[in-house]
């Protein structure tokens, strides 16, 4: 937040105008995900996320009117897929099957550490997704991967596109070859969504090379065909169930059911919220509390996010939800408009210019940024870049990043029209796919969904230094908006930043304390103090953030392993005490967290626990009464 208050006080100050209604859209957005950063961890986590990709993709439309800057951004988005390309290659080829390897070596000992049955429902579930091989990259999930993956590589096609034509095929065969490896990543993924959006990118970019043989300029044709293929895509959910109806076999299509049956417990979802909550939003950690009480009964899954980006937004953040939704809208559509007009438009002189060599200076902007992005990952991901065919892999994706980064930033390289027109089709895809997909909602791709769509939207470039906005306004009344972008700043760091910050340091000291009592254990001394001491900091951490179910999940069960030690060597009364105490921190917990299920099976399971050890079947009807609440709340879970 604070970056974008900086990047729209320079932006005016080297003479263009603010951005004021994306801005003001955006900036609302950002309040309700303000407002919700005190419902529940989760929502404070996901909203503080959500807020700073807004942010970051206000910065980016604002910072793509500049013409070097958004040449650089869209060479490094297209640089980007040689790194995700070798680190996907090395996932599947070397690091996936050394995983199975390793579980199979020691299944035995990884089911007990996890209480498992060996034939369970859990342990065949994860043994059945452990197989799965496809790439996800640093998202975790396959199709989300995907989604990024083929918005890039439709940014190259048309990047390769343009330099074929203005120039000569073998020119084109440098950003073809990120464009491979882009298509080489997806069929990695093996995400269906990921190709069928190919295909509607192929169909815009078919549009976009219609409209640059045209005389008249054709304004609306472009938003007019993005926004068909963005409500085509989801007619096909719609169709898929009205077509197919529900498979009566295993072999039957089921990506397109499900996504149907998220969007039927949407509605029902939004059908019984109450008025305050349609104008706020559930909350954007919400979803899936509500979701397991209406969905449909044959969906077996419990999803966090409905897959479709607009009905994340409305029901997560209400109007806010609407303004954003309206705004990346009203992004892609803008961008059509301005591809039309680059494409029909006589070329400017700054495009007619020859590709030139990479210059010193260049070279020394890209390895700055490279320091900058895989340095960072480097030092949070060391330890997983240990093995020489990681390091390898690490290694040879920061080199392509810097070699293909600094030849398409260099002149004559990327025009005005190619940079409008790729992040067009790139941005365009995005909302295409994400009329099924979750990758707006993703905690990290989010970040580059937003910025790309963001970055297509930018109004016209601006080479010159003449003052665009008029100097007669009040200087305090042309801050207006980055002031209120940092007031935005302090409110989150007040409501989310700060208590994380002391959460986190609370929830490592208990870890620490918690490896210490082991090892204490182990050399013979005793762990007790240490052990204690790690029940008072997760007691910190409660007090810091009170709706954090893990931090009173863990406090609870180290009571119980108390109460459970003292059990075992014939101490029943002070075994009988912790548990108490334990019991009493259960009922706080809940009250904190209302309707947690996590906590909600632990208290039950406290109850058959204490039945056991002290021999009293009467508290079995409790765990039954616990349980009961909980079939309530979530009436298809296992």
């Amino acid at each position: 937040m604070g970056l974008a208050a900086l990047v729209m006080l320079f932006h005016h100050l080297s003479g263009r105008k603010i951005a004021w209604i994306s801005s003001i859209l955006a900036m609302t957005g950002m309040v309700f995900c303000w407002y919700h950063m005190g419902d529940n961890v989760e929502s404070m986590h996901r909203s503080t996320l959500w807020a700073g990709a807004m942010a970051m993709a206000l910065a980016g439309r604002h910072l793509a009117e500049h013409d070097r800057l958004r040449r650089l951004a869209v060479a490094a988005l297209l640089a980007m897929l040689i790194p995700m390309a070798f680190q996907s290659i090395i996932f599947v080829l070397v690091e996936h099957p050394a995983t199975v390897a390793h579980f199979q070596q020691n299944e035995d000992a990884f089911l007990q550490a996890r209480g498992w049955a060996k034939g369970s429902a859990q342990h065949q579930l994860y043994v059945r997704r452990l197989m799965f091989n496809d790439a996800t990259g640093a998202f975790g999930l396959s199709n989300v991967y995907g989604s990024i993956l083929a918005s890039l590589t439709l940014l190259g096609v048309v990047i390769s596109g343009h330099v074929a034509r203005q120039w000569r095929a073998t020119w084109a065969m440098v950003p073809i070859a990120a464009v491979v490896l882009g298509l080489a990543t997806i069929y990695l993924t093996h995400s269906k969504g990921a190709v069928a959006v190919l295909v509607a990118g192929a169909i815009l970019c078919t549009a976009c090379l219609w409209i640059s043989r045209t005389v008249e300029r054709s304004r609306l044709t472009l938003p007019f065909v993005a926004v068909l293929l963005i409500c085509g895509a989801a007619l096909a959910v719609v169709a898929r169930y009205e077509i197919g109806g529900i498979p009566t076999s295993d072999k039957g299509e089921r990506s397109l059911l499900f996504r149907f049956q998220y969007w039927q417990g949407a509605t029902r979802v939004a059908g019984n919220m109450t008025t305050d909550k349609l104008i706020w939003g559930l909350g954007p950690g919400q979803f899936k509390q509500a979701y397991v009480i209406y969905k449909d009964p044959l969906n077996p899954e419990e999803v966090t996010s409905t897959h479709n980006v607009f009905m994340d937004q409305f029901l997560s953040l209400g109007i806010g939800g609407l303004c954003w939704s309206l705004l990346l809208l009203g992004w892609v559509c803008r961008a059509g408009q301005l591809a039309g007009e680059e494409l029909t438009a006589v070329p400017d002189p700054h495009a007619l210019l020859a590709p030139k060599g990479v210059r010193d200076k260049t070279i020394i902007l890209v390895c700055s940024l490279a320091l900058i992005l895989f340095g960072w990952r480097f030092a949070v991901q060391s330890i997983t870049l240990l093995t020489p065919e990681s390091l390898l892999g690490f290694t040879g994706g920061a080199i392509g990043f810097i070699v293909l980064t600094s030849l398409l930033i260099s002149e004559g390289w990327l025009s005005d029209s190619a940079t409008r027109t790729g992040l067009f089709v790139a941005a365009a895809a995005l909302l295409i796919h994400n009329q099924i997909e979750m990758t707006f909602f993703h905690e990290g791709a989010c970040v580059v969904a937003m910025f790309i769509v963001a970055m297509s939207g930018a109004g016209r470039l601006h080479r010159n230094t003449t003052k665009s906005e008029s100097d007669e306004k009040p200087f305090i009344f042309r801050l207006i908006l980055p002031i209120a972008m940092l007031a935005l700043m302090v409110m989150t760091i007040n409501a989310a930043a700060k208590p994380t910050t002391e959460f986190q340091k609370n929830m490592s000291n208990a870890a620490g304390q918690l490896q210490l009592a082991h090892a204490q254990n182990e050399s013979g001394m005793n762990g007790t103090e240490a052990f204690l001491n790690a029940i008072g900091y997760l007691e910190q951490a409660n007090d810091t953030i009170p709706n954090s179910p893990r931090a009173w999940q863990w406090r609870i069960q180290l009571l119980a392993e108390l109460a459970q030690g003292q059990q075992q060597i014939g101490q029943t009364s002070r075994a009988r005490g912790m548990f108490t105490h334990a019991e009493e921190i259960s009922n706080q917990a809940l009250e904190a967290c209302p309707n947690h299920l996590m906590l909600m099976r632990q208290m039950a399971n406290l109850q058959l626990m204490a039945a056991k050890w002290f021999n009293e079947p009467g508290r079995k009807s409790h765990a039954i009464s616990a349980w009961t609440n909980i079939i309530a709340l979530n009436p298809y879970g296992f």
